[in-house]
């Protein structure tokens, strides 16, 4: 067998074996919360408005002088494209996402065998990688950040397999940086790994045009934000420099902010077991190490009711059952909000009940919960609806009662209240 058909086989199986793990009790484990509902509100509002839109959803976690900043519209046109090919329906939308993910791993074993020409030490890393739960959580989500390791391998990719077409090269990696910019803004983490790359080995005069390569790919990536910029005097720009340069900000580092490094462990670990020379000795470390982490992976995901990423003990099947429960209520003039977290708007089930079951004709609103008959709240069962003084429950109506109440399960409620 050649050896081409061995790598063939390989990518499969690689691929077969992250995408089982990914998707597995997908329904029961998927993160849907505020995130999520407000990117495809987004990437729904884009269909609707048939425009070309320059931003994105604001940065809600960034703040900078009681202003928000903006990522690029690169994300939503994405969600978009998946809302157009398969749907509105958020587990199939999830589920697009655990694909690109397992792809990200095959794709993460063909780098790495290109860089160290071993195959059982890239079998090996790409493995370990596919079955790592902190890959694996951030996979299962439709959130900006999942994107990223996709889009750091598609960097290697271009480094790897163009070496010798510098300019086509130097440019398509730019384009993807500034793509991966424009997505989330921490993928800065890697630009100088790219840039190494690039120019490392390289005659100082290929090593300038590389990089003046690399800079038009970047602007390109990111022409949309720089228009934005142009028209806004700078409003976006000025934000993020602030807010990255001022410490006192709250500037801190998050896990996923190392989600774009992914690939690159995968290489090093690559790269780190061609030098073991006992065969036998690293299939039994690999084999170890994906035990352990497979039932790490196990453990976590055992309780259908503690999601990470999601309130305490609401799930996207509670959302959908939600959804259900007040679209056959047959509302009319109706408005949404909810008491389990900070998204008091309810953006995962205002993007369910609007798009899944096509309700938005008759759903008021963000900004219009006083024009609304009927409110319907997701909380916990001991929460007093009826006295709660959130602003979207007291701009309802200060005097209001509850007329019909759900049980969802595991203390969440969904309650129907009207004026008094």
């Amino acid at each position: 067998m050649s050896v081409k058909k061995h790598i063939f086989y390989v990518f499969v199986l690689v691929f077969t074996f992250a995408f089982i793990l990914r998707s597995y009790r997908l329904a029961d484990t998927m993160i849907f919360a505020s995130d999520q509902g407000e990117f495809l509100l987004d990437a729904a509002s884009l269909l609707e408005e048939n425009k070309v839109r320059l931003i994105g959803i604001y940065v809600s976690s960034k703040q900078v002088e009681d202003k928000y900043f903006f990522i690029g519209s690169q994300f939503s046109y994405l969600l978009a494209f998946g809302q157009r090919l398969l749907g509105h329906e958020p587990y199939r939308l999830t589920l697009m996402f655990v694909f690109i993910n397992a792809l990200t791993v095959a794709f993460s074993f063909m780098a790495a065998f290109k860089i160290s020409g071993n195959l059982l030490a890239s079998v090996s890393a790409s493995l370990i990688y596919a079955a790592n739960f902190f890959a694996i959580k951030y996979s299962r989500t439709i959130w900006n950040p999942a994107l990223q390791p996709f889009l750091s391998v598609l960097v290697i990719f271009v480094v790897l397999y163009l070496r010798r077409r510098l300019r086509l090269q130097s440019l398509l990696a730019g384009l993807i940086l500034g793509v991966s910019f424009a997505v989330e803004y921490s993928s800065v983490i890697i630009f100088p790994v790219i840039i190494y790359l690039l120019v490392v080995r390289r005659k100082w005069r290929e090593s300038i045009e590389s990089l003046l390569f690399l800079a038009a790919g970047f602007l390109v990536g990111t022409l949309n934000l720089i228009v934005f910029d142009l028209r806004h005097d700078f409003y976006n720009s000025r934000l993020i420099i602030k807010y990255y340069l001022s410490y006192s900000g709250g500037v801190s580092f998050s896990p996923q902010h190392i989600l774009p490094l992914l690939p690159f462990f995968c290489l090093g670990v690559a790269w780190l077991f061609t030098k073991v020379k006992r065969v036998r000795v690293l299939v039994m470390v690999v084999i170890g190490v994906i035990l352990l982490e497979l039932g790490y992976f196990y453990i976590k995901l055992k309780d259908n009711n503690e999601v990470f990423g999601m309130p305490r003990s609401l799930t996207y099947k509670k959302i959908d059952k939600a959804a259900k429960i007040v679209a056959a209520d047959r509302p009319r003039n109706f408005n949404i909000a909810q008491l389990v977290d900070t998204d008091r708007r309810s953006f995962s089930l205002r993007y369910v009940l609007g798009y899944t079951h096509s309700l938005r004709g008759n759903m008021r609103g963000m900004d219009e919960y006083s024009l609304s008959d009927t409110l319907y709240v997701l909380h916990y069962s001991g929460q007093n609806v009826e006295q709660d003084g959130s602003y979207e429950l007291s701009s309802f109506g200060s005097a209001r009662q509850v007329v019909d109440s759900w049980d969802l399960g595991d203390g969440i409620v969904v309650s129907k209240v009207i004026p008094q």
